[in-house]
Parts: C-alpha cells; structure tokens; sequence
C-alpha cells in the first residue's frame, strides 16, 4: 500500500513539472480507493484542463493580435507602452525591449499622447502624427483608440490601433496634384480663350479709335474720343493682368524666377510697397505643375499681405540647396494678433490652399508671427528631383 501511494506521489510530481514547462495534456487516472490521494489527483486533472483552456485561448487571442494588418500598442495609464504585436517590429523595426517605453519618446509631437491622456471617454478619434522607426525614419501614422480595460482602484489600459499612412497621404497628394493640375490647365484654356477672342477685339476697337482721332477734327469728338482711348487701354492693361494672373506666359517660357519678377513688377502699381526678391544663381527649370504651385503660393502670400498687413516690405528667398527647395517669406506688416493667430493658421487667409500645395509634394510650412515685424513663412520641399522623376 505504502509503495503504491509512493508510486501515486510520483506520478503527481511529474504531472506538476509537465504543467511548469507548459505541457497541460498529461493526466493521472484516479484510483478506485478514492481516498485523499485521489481527492489530490482529480484536484490536479482539473487545474490541468482549465490551465489548457486557457493556454489555447491566450494563443487564440496571440494569433489574431499580431495577425492585425495594422501596428496594435497596449499602453497603460501612464502612457507607457505594455504591449506590441508583430506589425510593429515589422514597420518600426523594434522589438519587445520597446515594452516599458513612453510613447511620447517615439512621437514627433505630443498631440497624439495629450489627446489619449486629455480624453476622459477613453475613445480616441483617428489622429494623424508622426513616428520615429528604429532607424529614425519619420513614418505618418493615422492613430484610433480606446480603453482596453479599467481596474477596481481605477487603473486604465489603453489600446492604441495605428495604421501606417504613407501610402494614404501618397493617394492624397496624388488626388490633390491631379485637382490643381487640372485647375491649372482650366486656366490656361480660360487665359487663351481671353487673349484669342476678347483681347483681339479689344485690340481692334483700339485701332478703330485711333484712326478715328487721326481723321476727325471736331474738338468735342476729338476729346471723346481721347477719353474713350484711355478708358479702352485700360481695359486693355486690366485683361492683361486677368491673363497673367490665369497663366502667367512668362513662367511657362522662362521659369520660376522670371515669372515671380514680372508679378513684382505688376505689384509696383502699390507704390508703397517695396520688394526684395533673392534666388539661387542660375536656379535650374523644374516640371511645370511645380513651378506652378510654387508660383500660386508666392501670389497667394504676397495677396495676403498686400490685402491684411499694412507692410511695406515684401521679401522673398528662393533657393535650391541639393534636392531641397526653399521658399522664404516675409513681410514687415502688424502680424497675427493672438485671438486669431491659430484660427489663421488653420483656415485662413489661403493658408489652407498653400499648404495643400506644399504638401502634396511632401513639403513643409511653418508659419511664424515676429510681433512687431510681420510674418514669416518657411517652407521646404525636400527630395525633389526624385519626387518630379517619378510623378511626370
């Protein structure tokens, strides 16, 4: 009897070691004493089986968790990360010593993590931010969240969902590029149109008057005559303006720089206002959508401080360093005031269609407000040569 029980005791020993190391298929069939020991055996049987439930669960959940096409990050109330799947080695290249982390040290700004924290829903809307890989690659991200679970003494883990958003903002930028260029090419027919037909006829009335005054030798027509001349070249002067403004002939034939001097030229008719227009020597052509754009931001800029200002100087660098295009911009005007400097920065003033434009070839515009001397736009546009290769 004693050998039997020791042989029981055993068998126990070695079920409890096969469950340490992860094994919860093995079982001890009880005795038909049903004794204690048996009570021991079928204890351990059950404890076996709910441990195997378990295990097969957690691998369930494992699989599905990093089978997510999208970087899945479980973090607790602190920020701090707890949790990662697979897809986030795989686009950031960390691995699980990034468990422990604050996710603030991978952001490249805070907005993403004071949102989560600022939330007391626990429901994060999809916000866009940027993260630092393992390599210090700058990856967009398009960020959703919500409480993952909420203890009894109030403590939150946060389940984070971030979708790599590379490929959407290169959809984006594409759609947008599309959008101009075919706004572009509307005004290029429209200015044709405008020069073909009424600026022909404009042209012709203006022949017409001028034979008239040559022939006419009545004072009071002859004066009539002068007043409807000078009216007519003005009209004339004005459609011309329409046209550059629509197509800036120049800018097609000669590029970027000869285009932004003769729209200086046609903004001394303010003669309060003086420019000083810097560039890089002998700036090289670029395709024509993008001197474009960059044409349609220096106009929507010089508007906006001719129009909301109160400046008399106007400044503007452009220059080209390696495959970086840099675009400078200031005026000596009032500035933003603080009520509506964010509101402006937003929505206002053409920002929104200058950013747009920057930003569909993956630029940058930062925007600052030197009280008292004016405003002051820097803009960057990195990779250049390489975007216009594989865009046209």
């Amino acid at each position: 009897m004693v050998n039997n029980d020791e042989e029981r005791y055993k068998q126990i020993n070695e079920l409890i070691i096969s469950y340490s190391l992860g094994d919860f298929s093995q079982k001890i069939n009880p005795s038909l004493q049903r004794d204690p020991i048996d009570s021991i055996i079928s204890g351990i049987n059950m404890l076996g089986e709910e441990l195997n439930a378990s295990t097969i669960s957690k691998l369930y959940f494992n699989n599905i968790f990093d089978s997510v096409s999208d970087m899945i990050m479980v973090l607790n109330h602190q920020g701090t990360i707890t949790n990662i799947n697979l897809k986030v080695t795989e686009i950031l290249g960390y691995d699980d010593t990034l468990i422990g982390t604050p996710l603030i040290d991978l952001l490249q700004d805070h907005t993403l993590i004071q949102e989560i924290k600022n939330d007391e829903r626990y429901l994060l809307q999809r916000i866009e931010s940027v993260i630092i890989s393992k390599n210090g690659a700058e990856i967009p991200i398009l960020s959703q969240g919500s409480v993952l679970k909420k203890n009894d003494i109030g403590d939150t883990e946060f389940l984070l969902l971030i979708n790599d958003n590379r490929k959407n903002i290169e959809m984006r930028n594409a759609l947008i590029k599309t959008i101009v260029e075919t706004q572009e090419k509307e005004r290029e027919r429209f200015a044709r149109d405008l020069h073909d037909s009424l600026g022909q006829k404009l042209s012709a009335i203006k022949f017409y008057i001028a034979t008239l005054d040559e022939i006419n030798k009545n004072t009071k027509v002859t004066s009539l005559i002068v007043k409807s001349n000078d009216m007519l070249m003005g009209a004339i002067q004005e459609l011309r303006n329409i046209i550059f403004n629509l197509m800036p002939q120049t800018l097609q034939a000669h590029g970027l720089v000869a285009a932004v001097e003769e729209y200086i030229y046609h903004n001394l008719a303010y003669p309060h206002l003086k420019f000083e227009l810097h560039h890089t020597e002998n700036l090289p052509r670029f395709k024509e959508p993008f001197e474009i754009a960059i044409f349609r931001v220096i106009q929507e800029l010089t508007h906006n401080s001719i129009k909301h200002s109160e400046g008399d100087i106007i400044k503007i660098n452009i220059e080209l360093q390696a495959d970086t295009l840099l675009l400078d911009y200031s005026d000596n005007g009032k500035g933003m005031t603080q009520s509506n400097e964010n509101v402006i920065k937003k929505t206002g003033m053409g920002i929104k269609n200058i950013k747009s434009r920057i930003n569909s070839y993956f630029g940058e515009v930062k925007i600052q407000n030197i009280k008292p001397q004016g405003l002051h736009y820097h803009i960057t546009i990195p990779n250049i040569w390489t975007q216009l290769k594989e865009n046209y």
